[in-house]
């Protein structure tokens, strides 16, 4: 009897470390999942404390979810060298422009069956939705969708009295008026109309809204498939006549010809230009140069003689090739915790907000 105990109790040992190891094996390779995201802030930034207080909360919800952070941002110079020895994170950022060189190359993972069970293909544009499918896969999330506008600085605009009796800016619609705005503007508050960047490859960006619609088409792509240049038409030469008209007969354009986008939006925050183009709201504007957001409208891209065009551009979150299928399942966890993704929830909304808090440095939370 005491043999047979013995043997028993042996045998319910047995399955309790059984149990134990089963238990612990799952623990290990059954839920928890190691995720890296790209363009984490640097230190001691308001975007990085931003950061962190959504990691928090996301950490409370999705506890099996390990974030490991990534300060690298995408740029051409370095995205080759990243993907090609496998060190790109789980997630990152790239633009439409970009669409064919880390499709095309492989670099994105196939998330075709999560975007239709997440239903993200639903609540996109067609359009929008073609730029990240390549025969018939999706491959990244766009996050964002723009177009130029032109930003007006309100406080020259009043200055100058180009504002309707209920103080709605009058913005031009062409850009014969815009050329007599700046004009205006120069010549009754004595800083500059207009301003366009010059450097760090801006100058050639900007110019082509401008020659857009002036008719100028800057590549054509012949039969045999090659592409020729095409942009020395007259055309060419009238929209390059609208920008030196500005600068040197009329001097609405600033003093300093080596402008970059921080110099761009440091003349308008400080009411020392009135207008230039751009894709959104850039929330420095606020947060470093203390403008009042009451102070700044925008309106569309005024039209020339060929008609109205804008430059179109976006951001597009990627999942690296090299991650899992539970990998890429926990990045659409991330990305919808944080708003990226075309549905809002309750958790995604209340993210939002802290960012546009964060953005704007309003609210008793927000501290750099």
């Amino acid at each position: 009897m005491k043999k047979i105990m013995c043997l028993m109790l042996a045998v319910l040992m047995l399955f309790a470390a059984t149990a134990c190891n089963s238990a612990k094996k799952a623990d290990e390779e059954g839920d928890s999942v190691t995720i890296s995201i790209g363009g984490w802030p640097q230190d001691n930034t308001v975007g990085y404390i931003q950061n962190e207080e959504i990691l928090k909360k996301f950490q409370a919800k999705y506890p099996d979810i390990t974030v490991e952070k990534d300060n690298w941002l995408y740029d051409v110079q370095s995205f080759l060298p990243k993907a090609a020895s496998g060190q790109l994170p789980t997630i990152y950022n790239t633009f439409f422009t970009e669409t064919s060189q880390v499709f095309g190359m492989g670099y994105a993972k196939d998330i075709t069956d999560l975007m239709k069970k997440y239903e993200y293909d639903k609540y996109l544009k067609e359009e929008i939705l073609d730029l990240v499918t390549v025969d018939g896969k999706i491959y990244g999330i766009p996050t964002e969708a723009y177009s130029m506008g032109l930003m007006v600085n309100m406080n020259l605009f009043r200055e100058a009295g180009l504002v309707d009796e209920n103080g709605v800016p009058k913005i031009p619609q062409t850009f014969e008026e815009l050329a007599e705005t700046a004009k205006t503007i120069k010549d009754k508050t004595g800083k500059a109309g207009y301003v366009i960047p010059t450097t760090n490859n801006l100058g050639g960006w900007h110019f082509m809204e401008i020659a857009w619609n002036y008719g100028v088409k800057f590549m054509e792509q012949e039969a045999n498939g090659d592409w020729k240049a095409t942009f020395n038409t007259p055309e060419c030469v009238e929209a390059f006549k609208f920008l030196h008209d500005l600068k040197w007969n009329e001097g609405a354009l600033p003093e300093n010809a080596f402008v970059d986008l921080n110099e761009m939006q440091k003349l308008f925050a400080t009411d020392q230009a009135a207008m230039y183009f751009s894709s959104n709201l850039q929330p420095g504007l606020i947060t470093t140069y203390s403008m009042d957001r009451n102070d700044i409208a925008m309106g569309s891209i005024p039209a020339g003689p060929a008609g109205r065009f804008g430059l179109m551009g976006g951001s597009i979150m990627v999942i690296s090739n090299t991650a899992t299928d539970e990998q890429a399942e926990a990045a659409f966890e991330w990305l919808e915790f944080t708003g990226k993704t075309p549905k809002l929830n309750d958790d995604s909304r209340e993210v939002v907000d802290l960012t546009y808090r964060y953005s704007a440095g309003v609210g008793d939370d927000v501290k750099a």
